[in-house]
Order: structure tokens, then C-alpha cells, then sequence
């Protein structure tokens, strides 16, 4: 008999020793197998995975969020929701509404670890017989003054930016609605819907010298749009609204013209987008027939090459909503992406060899026994 011997475990010992091996290996293929990401989504958005997908939703807050792009992302989906306008005030004759917001849809190229704003657009406030509607947040203009109807809010517009987080670094953007305008005896005209121009406020109704305030124009991916005229009257000339501009709506027309505060009824404030709707004109007056003020345009929007894009479908606030692909895992070599287990590390496992080299005779004692160990390294 020889025998070569390297910590030697008595033989009733072994069983137990192969079958808690055998176990460790059987739990070290099934953990191979579970991929660990190398970095997350770090969002004030909510995120939630399903499947092998990640959705993360900005909804307002009246301040700018952030999302870091994980490890292994290259490109998201995005889909932005403008704000709607808010109403103008009423009298006998209601105030008119606040345009819906677009809905930009879109797909950008991103790099791993790379910072992006997140702006999601507020609602225009509506307008009283006070107080003018307030711009809604990420660029609605504010609605027009008179005093009597104060027209709309424009909805602020909601976008993605990389780089410098400026104007010019906006990757999708949807327009937000422009606001209503203010009425007292004919109604007002409603805001336009994102990208699209306000509605004109309704003629007074006899008085053949009265017209009703103008509606802003809705702006284009490369042009504002033009602030709406104001109502002609015999005793009273609407304000003119104030045009829109790169990122921002126009202001709504005063009730009379040149005399901010004034008059009766005034236009609703344009819509944010790329470039923002132009405001409403302020209503005219002709002895006791009060025209209705114009809506605010709605504001533009733009994205990559193969966007989509659908007019006046969000009311209220905005919303930002960005879709990612899990990165697979690893082809092999380089980074360590899945958990390994090194079975060497936990226990020394023994390859024991007990063989009868006499068939004849089981119980002869011609063996040959030999055990080898392995020690961690």
C-alpha cells in the first residue's frame, strides 16, 4: 500500500465534506448568473423597473430636477408633457379657457454618468377680477390687466437639457397652453393649445364698432409668435399683447390700450415652448357692450430627428417621463460585473481517491489511497 498523505480526513468525515462542496458549487453558478449594475439612476424622480426596463416620472415641482445617466446607458427614451394655460376671468359671460399643452415624444443619444435638467412646466394661475393669472413655471407669461377681467396664465413648457442647462441646451421640448382672456359681457377667447394660436375673443354682439381682442399667435420651432391686437371700440381700444420670445410666452393686452390696469377686459399671457405664444388682446368697449379679450398663444415644440409630437393633449401641470434599457452583462474580461465566488476562499476541498485494486477480494487490503488538498491562495 502507498500512500501519499496532506491532511488526511477520516473517512466518515468526507460525505458531509462533498455534499457541502457540491451545495457551494451549485450556489455559485446560480449567483454567476445575477447581473449587478455598475451605477443608478439618481433622480428626484420616482424610477421604477419592470422587466428590463427602467421608468423614471418628473412630476411639477416649481424647481428644475436632475437625472444622472447610469452606467451603460446610452440612450433614452423621452417623452415631455407641456402645461396648460390657465382661464381668463368671467363675468355674465364666461372667461375664456386656458389652451392644453403638446406632448413631445423622443429618443437621445446620452454618455454613462452624464448630468441632465429635468423642467417640468407649471399650469397658468387663472385670472380674477383682481389679479391677473400668473405665469405657470419654466417660462408661461403672465395674463394681461384691466380693471374688471384679468385674462390667464400661459402653462410654462417642459424640457430636457444637457451641457450648460441653457436655452440653446434643451434636447426635447413640449409647449405649454396659452391662458384664456377675460370677458365681462361676450365671452373671451380661449388660449391656444401648444404650438397652435389663440383663439380670437367673441365681437360684441350690435355694436358694429366693437371688436373683440385678437388671439396671440401660437408659436413655431423657429419663431415666436405675434401678440394679438386689441379690440377696437368707441370708447375704448384694447391692448395690443406683447409678442413671445426664445423661451418664454408674451403677456396678454391690457384692457385699454396704452393704460395698463385699464379697461375691461384684458388678454390671456402666451404659452412656453421652444419659442413662446404671443398674448391676447385686450377687448374694445363700446357704450355698455364689453368684447371679450383674446387667448394666449400656445408655445412650440422640438426634438431629435424622429420625434413626435401631438397638439393640446395635457391639461393641469406637466409631466417629464425618461425610459432606459438595462445594460446586459458583461461579454467577459474587464469589468466584474457579476458576483463570483471563490470556493477555494471559504473551505479547502479535498479530491479524495479510495480505490480497491483487488475485485475479487473487497475486502483485501491491497488499496491504493491517496489525498490531495487545496489551501486557499
Amino acid at each position: 500500500m502507498s500512500t501519499a498523505t496532506n491532511s488526511v480526513i477520516p473517512r466518515h468525515s468526507r460525505p458531509r465534506i462533498r455534499s457541502l462542496a457540491a451545495a457551494l458549487l451549485a450556489t455559485s453558478v446560480s449567483i454567476a448568473l445575477v447581473p449587478v449594475l455598475a451605477g443608478t439612476a439618481r433622480a428626484q424622480g420616482s424610477c421604477v423597473q419592470n422587466g428590463s426596463q427602467v421608468v423614471c416620472t418628473f412630476d411639477y415641482t416649481g424647481a428644475a430636477d436632475t437625472f444622472t445617466v447610469p452606467s451603460g446607458v446610452t440612450q433614452l427614451s423621452v417623452e415631455a408633457r407641456g402645461a396648460s394655460g390657465g382661464p381668463g376671468a368671467g363675468e355674465t359671460a364666461p372667461g375664456g379657457a386656458g389652451g392644453a399643452g403638446a406632448v413631445a415624444t423622443g429618443s437621445v443619444a446620452v454618455t454613462p454618468g452624464q448630468t441632465l435638467q429635468v423642467n417640468v412646466g407649471g399650469a397658468g394661475g387663472a385670472g380674477t377680477d383682481g389679479s391677473p393669472g400668473a405665469g405657470g413655471f419654466n417660462g408661461g407669461a403672465t395674463g394681461g390687466s384691466s380693471d374688471s377681467s384679468y385674462g390667464g396664465g400661459g402653462g410654462g413648457a417642459s424640457d430636457v437639457r444637457s451641457g450648460a442647462f441653457d436655452l440653446l441646451s434643451r434636447l426635447v421640448t413640449a409647449g405649454g397652453g396659452g391662458g384664456g382672456g377675460g370677458a365681462a359681457r361676450l365671452a373671451g377667447g380661449a388660449g391656444g393649445a401648444g404650438g397652435q394660436s389663440g383663439s380670437d375673443g367673441a365681437d360684441g354682439a350690435s355694436g358694429t364698432d366693437t371688436t373683440g381682442g385678437g388671439g396671440g399667435g401660437g408659436a413655431t420651432p423657429n419663431a415666436p409668435g405675434t401678440g394679438g391686437t386689441g379690440g377696437i371700440g368707441a370708447d375704448d381700444t384694447g391692448g395690443t399683447g406683447d409678442p413671445g420670445a426664445l423661451g418664454t410666452g408674451g403677456t396678454g393686452g391690457p384692457g385699454e390700450s396704452g393704460n395698463p390696469g385699464s379697461g375691461i377686459t384684458a388678454g390671456g399671457g402666451g404659452g412656453r415652448g421652444v419659442f413662446g405664444g404671443g398674448g391676447g388682446g385686450g377687448g374694445g368697449i363700446t357704450n355698455t357692450e364689453f368684447s371679450g379679450a383674446g387667448g394666449g398663444g400656445g408655445g412650440s415644440s422640438a426634438g431629435p430627428a424622429g420625434s413626435a409630437f401631438t397638439t393640446g393633449a395635457n391639461t393641469g401641470n406637466g409631466r417629464v417621463i425618461l425610459t432606459y434599457a438595462l445594460p446586459g452583462p458583461p461579454s467577459g474580461g474587464g469589468d466584474t460585473s457579476i458576483l463570483p465566488i471563490n470556493l477555494s476562499g471559504l473551505i479547502p476541498i479535498y479530491n479524495n481517491i479510495d480505490t480497491n485494486t483487488n475485485v475479487n477480494s473487497p475486502k483485501a487490503s491491497n488499496h491504493n489511497h491517496q489525498t490531495f488538498g487545496t489551501t486557499a491562495p
